[in-house]
């Protein structure tokens, strides 16, 4: 029996792994569309930054760093400008490449503010930082409006992390303003002859040395609809505070750092105490995250600094997003693919309905596997979509499998009409519904073909079997949508009629009769006609409620019988005896 379900199944291997395979590509890119899966695409990215082996400390950079300690010697916050001045004083004596301060300096705090100025004024390697989106903050008014300034503001995406990196922005004067991070690294590079410099027709991309930075677009790797206002690119963090020389404040202010920690590196000056809440969540915040998981804004804007002078002088690969374009292609591939190699292991193995969700599980592990490897050489592919997509493909193409498999053994091979087992099924199944709401009826017409052995005989079995497949057509038109039709031995065939009456069971008998007679199938040997007929038994079960399923077609075939006995090519009924009435007491 499986070899002919396999045949019957050809007929559908070229079109429904077409059909499935696109369907659900085109559904889960319309679900990709819509941001359905953004919010777990950045949890998988978030998830292969943390699985990345660590990087090496990065020996450019040197953060100085402001904690509880600090904020408890010197019992004031912000701290006073004396000591801002005394600590870059000791750093620029060890000549720094760069000395970034990020710390707000808008206002003056005394004591020590006048020699703070002028530290301000004579230092030309001293980067001070502003405020330009939301709530603005001014830079230290001596450097204002100098390339000495560079902003702070960072982009948290919609779940609070950070991922990207702003180069620039356009001020409220819509006058471009270039980041810290950027303003920090052009001083590093420039007296290196490492220029940045505008590539591409419009400028968009930028060279800087061996690094091309290529702005990130509003629906690029697991983005969509991405605000994406100023020069923006993914931060490819190399890691959090331990990836970064770091020495406290403290040490610097009692000159007690080394100068070769400082001498020709980027010196960043920041908090990372957690009571002044200049903190963030970035890749390396787990979902259920303490507070010690947070990432200060300084440890933020020395790894896009890092990021930088890596990818400038190093040649270290950036971080680049699938575009728009290639992820729908993914999963269309995907899908396809998927569709086809499911279809084909189930049509092709007797005992292969868990095989593809095997593969695909391996599947799955491969595209993990695969979507890292990617990941660690600077590709950020999605995986939540195209996993769906794969998943969803192998579960629909399995489940189509059955409900195919299912038809073909429910229905006749020859007259594609049902079969005996799917008759008694639907019979069963509509005699209880008709007996649990005792105002429905159910009438079966019972049909035999009139003498379809002589047909057989005169006109071959090749014959036969088109005579067959004609009749059982026309039954089939000729009953309702509701009703079924199948072939119930060699040339009988049943309809099954849900609550019909005797009446309207009649008419359907008289309709199915004409029908087939209408056909004109030249029948030679037969008794009754020159083309081919039906003789049909009705009955109701109106009036056979003392039966069971099994009894009606018994009653239908005494009807058979009767229509056969009157000279066939007609339908007779069959009225089952009335059910004896117990006496009343």
């Amino acid at each position: 029996m499986y070899s002919k379900v396999r045949k019957r199944l050809e007929g559908w291997k070229t079109k429904t792994p077409t059909i499935v395979g696109l369907a659900v590509a085109v559904a889960t890119t319309a679900a990709t569309a819509t941001g359905a899966f953004q919010l777990l695409e950045w949890a998988a990215l978030d998830s292969f930054f943390r699985l990345r082996p660590e990087e090496a400390i990065d020996a450019r950079l040197l953060l100085v760093t402001i904690d509880e300690t600090e904020l408890k010697h010197f019992q004031a916050w912000p701290l006073p400008d004396a000591a801002l001045n005394r600590v870059v004083n000791t750093l620029q004596q060890h000549e720094p490449a760069a000395i970034g301060l990020d710390i707000y300096r808008d206002l003056p705090v005394e004591p020590g503010h006048a020699e703070f100025v002028e530290t301000l004024r004579t230092t030309p390697n001293l980067i001070g930082v502003e405020k330009i989106a939301g709530e603005p903050v001014a830079p230290p008014p001596t450097i204002a409006g100098s390339d000495r300034v560079g902003f702070v503001d960072l982009v948290l995406d919609a779940d609070g992390k950070i991922r990207r990196a702003l180069l620039s922005h356009p001020d409220s004067q819509g006058q471009l303003q270039l980041s810290f991070a950027v303003r920090l690294a052009t001083l590093y590079l420039d007296p290196l002859g490492v220029k940045l410099e505008a590539l591409g027709r419009r400028g968009r991309q930028l060279g800087w040395g061996r690094a091309r930075f290529v702005p990130l677009q509003p629906n690029q790797g697991g983005y969509v609809n991405a605000p994406t206002a100023g020069y923006q690119i993914l931060l490819d963090y190399r890691g959090t505070l331990d990836r970064f020389e770091r020495v406290s404040f403290l040490e610097v202010f009692r000159d007690r750092v080394s100068p070769d920690l400082v001498r020709d590196r980027v010196v960043l000056i920041g908090s990372t105490a957690t009571s002044l809440n200049d903190l963030f969540y970035t890749p390396y915040s787990t979902p259920f995250v303490p507070e010690t998981q947070r990432t200060s804004g300084l440890v933020v804007h020395a790894n896009i600094v890092s990021q930088i002078l890596s990818a400038a002088l190093d040649g270290r690969s950036q971080l680049r997003p699938l575009p728009q374009w290639g992820t729908w292609l993914w999963i269309f591939s995907l899908s396809g693919t998927a569709a086809i190699a499911s279809w084909k292991v189930l049509t092709q193995h007797q005992y292969a309905s868990a095989v593809p969700m095997l593969w695909t599980t391996a599947a799955a592990a491969g595209l993990l596997l695969g979507s890292y490897v990617a990941f660690l050489w600077g590709w950020w592919i999605p995986v939540v979509s195209p996993l769906f997509a794969l998943f969803t493909t192998v579960v629909v193409t399995t489940s189509t499998y059955s409900f195919h498999l299912q038809r073909l053994v429910a229905t006749d091979s020859l007259t594609q009409v049902g079969n005996r087992y799917a008759c008694d099924r639907f019979l069963e199944r509509v005699w209880t519904d008709c007996h649990s709401q005792g105002d429905r009826n159910l009438s079966i017409v019972l049909c035999d073909v009139d003498y379809f052995k002589n047909y057989n005989d005169t006109y071959g079995h090749p014959a036969g079997d088109r005579c067959l497949q004609e009749i059982a057509r026309t039954i089939a038109e000729s009953v309702r949508s509701q009703d079924f039709v199948a072939r119930y031995g060699g040339e009988e065939f049943i309809a099954i009629l849900p609550e019909t009456d005797l009446h309207d069971a009649i008419n359907i008998a008289r309709r199915i009769c004409q029908n087939v007679r209408a056909l004109h199938i030249d029948h030679a040997s037969s008794a009754t006609s020159h083309v081919v007929t039906l003789s049909c038994g009705v009955v109701s079960s109106y009036h056979c409620r003392s039966l069971q399923a099994k009894d009606l077609v018994e009653a239908a075939d005494r009807a058979l019988y009767l229509a056969k006995a009157d000279g066939r090519d007609r339908y007779r009924t069959y009225v089952c005896p009335p059910i004896p009435q117990r006496p009343i007491y």
